[in-house]
């Protein structure tokens, strides 16, 4: 059966300057209903009070310290292992899915463009920083394709919003996605097995257990594996004859992680960590946007999204390994020390049919990259409950990416010999260094404010081969940047439940050189929000809402030139938008909602790409779509000593561009990501102990959109389409105080 896929932009997604009304309309509201009086609630306060559960605490580290979310002037997005599950969330896509601001498209390069409130990365070159940060257990990881095996036995991950220029580990301008795993805990012997099996023959296992060694040593070890078929036909043949290709767009990878907990005394802890990750799959499942004179049979297929037809085989591996330890150390009273130390290294192999179609030009590409980097961040910072709270650190990472390329024109259907490499094709370094603090005091119980400050100088050399030739050495000058960041925020506490905070913060990511030689410089985002985050109707609804503008400059774009990716820097962008969550619990019954209103448009003209047209003011930013958000609904129903829970869950997100805008040219079609909504629905039995059943559908519409669009070099497009409809079980068991 052959799908149509209809492509065109969200009405209204150009152009308009001002304001969100709405966005400021629902602020608004959110806090008069916060200011009003209690009796003005009475009625529903006391249908609330009827009911036993009650809205448990959130707990954010973003501070280096636990806290409760309502309580610090950060807008972010925490979510535990229980609800990941609960909404689906397996991979860092799903996360952009039920993540109001967030949002992530995948390359083929196996990273993914990591983006929060249209801000972050666009760049798939080794010698581009991100905009948006990502940790494991306070580990930066600097790639964005090794990051792709942290979600298993997990904590929480926190999604945090706007610029992070003060306490987070590197400087970004983005925002920050922090995943902390489930930790080893001392005289508790736990444990789980979770088996899932689904359509398109996936398989995944994933288990972990907890050890007590002693009265102060624990172990903890977790397990993931998972195997899926393509949801992508591949119809390769190559113009010498057909050939049995493997399956683009497969899945099959492996995790394990190793954790030992020492603490010998209440002052002092220490936990050493070892992951190990692989990915060896058939590459990514792209559809050209074939031309019928060169590769008539690619292009009778574009209207069959999940039906490609390569002319090489191809591969992509990754693999490789990261240790952390951490210290903490109570030395004197509510004062504590705090030191981690990272070694990462991280290796990605691929082959790539370079038009990923049956045309006769015969050019594949292959890569090899291998990331190795050290971090250390050392803090000193109070425990105590005081109305004073401070903290103060240094941070250093060192990451060297050296990177191997070559094209090569071959007879098809013979794979590239896997060691035709002559030299590598060059090393990016990054070198970060910084030494930042904050305070925050309660000037009374209801007013207090936080002052942040950093300084970060950032070094990215690259030295390399000329482009596509092995005889020129570029020695490229030593790219440094150096800048102070911080934050200011004032914090209102309306009553004991509500919080009131204005903050102003801003952030930096480093400039660079590129792979052909030309430098780009730094680009920096100042943000000023307007948040309340309140809990209301006796801890039964959680409502937390925020406002802000965004002034971003210099903002770093990727092109391709020639086949090599190309970073410069475009004009400055501006960026008005808001962010609404709303939890409600209601006896047996859940609803989790959330928004997010986008409006982001270039200040300035530039041209971009080697189009003669430059971009206007008043085009709109990639990636940043209108509007965001997710709506879901449980209810439990108690059967014996047990309960069955059936959830449905809406996902939708606006139309985005994935360039800039020419001066009077439409973008082609392939430069359009399509507004999408998903449903997924789950039905899960949770048994008093140890034993959880749980059946699923996602896309149950099974709607078919672009997920992303991919230059993929040489003057040729790709589209990469989402996964279509997914269903299966999940049984898993538990014991010790997992299975309670």
């Amino acid at each position: 059966m052959k799908h149509t896929v209809a492509y065109g932009a969200e009405p209204g997604v150009t152009r308009a300057k001002s304001v969100s009304g709405v966005a400021a309309a629902v602020a608004l509201a959110l806090a008069g209903a916060a200011l009003c009086p209690r009796n003005a609630l009475a009625q529903s306060a006391a249908i609330a009070e009827s009911q036993s559960d009650q809205l448990q605490e959130v707990v954010i580290t973003a501070q280096k310290r636990a806290e409760d979310l309502q309580k610090v002037a950060i807008s972010a997005t925490v979510l535990n292992g229980d609800e990941l599950a609960q909404k689906g969330v397996s991979t860092l896509q799903d996360l952009g899915n039920v993540t109001p601001g967030l949002s992530i498209q995948p390359q083929t390069t196996g990273e993914s463009f990591i983006n929060i409130r249209g801000v972050g990365v666009q760049a798939t070159s080794p010698t581009s920083s991100n905009g948006v940060v990502f940790y494991v257990d306070s580990q930066y990881i600097p790639d964005n394709f090794t990051n792709l095996f942290s979600l298993f036995d997990i904590g929480s991950v926190q999604v945090l919003r706007g610029p992070q220029g003060t306490l987070v580990g590197v400087n970004a301008t983005g925002g920050a996605i922090l995943v902390n795993t489930a930790q080893p805990e001392l005289g508790s012997t736990s444990g789980y097995y979770t088996q899932t099996i689904g359509n398109y023959s996936d398989f995944k296992e994933e288990a972990a257990l907890n050890l007590p060694i002693s009265d102060t040593l624990a172990a903890r070890a977790a397990v993931v594996s998972e195997t899926e078929d393509s949801f992508t036909k591949n119809l390769g043949s190559g113009v010498t004859g057909t050939f049995n290709l493997q399956n683009p767009g497969n899945l099959n990878t492996k995790a394990v992680r190793l954790q030992l907990l020492w603490a010998p005394s209440a002052d002092f802890q220490t936990t050493v960590r070892l992951e190990k990750f692989q990915s060896l799959t058939d590459g990514p499942a792209v559809k050209p946007l074939a031309n019928p004179a060169t590769d008539p049979f690619s292009a009778s297929i574009q209207n069959e999204p999940y039906v490609v037809a390569y002319s090489h085989p191809t591969f992509f591996n990754i693999y490789g390994e990261r240790g952390s330890a951490e210290i903490k150390w109570d030395f004197l009273p509510g004062v504590q020390i705090r030191s981690v130390t990272s070694l990462q290294d991280g290796h990605e192999s691929d082959l790539e049919d370079q038009d990923f179609g049956r045309d006769v030009s015969n050019v594949t590409l292959q890569r090899r990259t291998d990331v190795q980097t050290f971090t250390q961040e050392l803090n000193l910072l109070s425990t105590g409950a005081g109305p004073l709270q401070w903290i103060v650190g240094v941070y250093y990472l060192d990451t060297s990416t050296p990177l191997e390329l070559a094209f090569t024109s071959q007879p098809a259907g013979v794979p590239a010999p896997i060691g035709f490499f002559v030299s590598p094709y060059g090393v990016a370094k990054h070198l970060s260094r910084a030494a930042f603090g904050q305070v925050s005091y309660n000037f009374t119980p209801s007013w207090s404010v936080t002052l942040g400050g950093r300084y970060t100088e950032d070094s990215l050399p690259y030295n390399a081969l000329s482009f596509l030739g092995p005889n020129t050495v570029v020695t490229a000058a030593d790219p440094t940047s150096d800048k102070p960041t911080g934050k200011a925020a004032i914090n209102w506490n309306v009553t004991e439940d509500s919080l009131l905070y204005m903050s102003l913060a801003n952030g930096y990511k480093a400039g660079g050189q590129n792979l052909v030689g030309a430098a780009y410089g730094d680009e920096t985002n100042v943000v000023a929000e307007l948040g309340l985050k309140t809990t209301v109707l006796d801890r039964h609804l959680r409502v937390n809402a925020d406002v802000f503008n965004s002034n971003y400059q210099h903002i770093q774009l990727q092109q391709f030139i020639g086949g090599a990716p190309v970073t410069s820097n475009a004009a400055g962008a501006k960026f008005d938008g808001g962010e609404l969550e709303l939890t409600g619990l209601l006896g047996d019954f859940r609803v989790d909602a959330n928004a997010a209103y986008l409006h982001g448009y270039f200040t300035g003209p530039f041209v971009y790409s080697t189009n003669p047209l430059p971009t206007l003011a008043g085009s709109p930013t990639p990636y940043s779509p209108r509007w965001q958000g997710t709506v879901a609904a449980q209810y439990d129903f108690h059967m014996g000593t047990g309960k069955l829970t059936p959830r449905v869950q809406w996902s939708y997100e606006g139309s985005e561009t994935t360039i800039p805008e020419y001066a009077a040219q439409t973008l082609p079609i392939y430069n359009i990501l399509q507004a999408h909504g998903i449903v997924d629905a789950n039905l899960t039995y949770r048994a008093a102990e140890h034993w959880t059943v749980a059946a699923y559908v996602l896309n149950l519409g099974n709607r078919v959109y672009v997920a992303n669009t991919v230059d993929i070099g040489l003057g040729a497009n790709g589209l990469m389409y989402n996964a279509p409809r997914q269903f299966g079980v999940r049984a898993s068991y538990a014991f010790g105080a997992a299975g309670k």
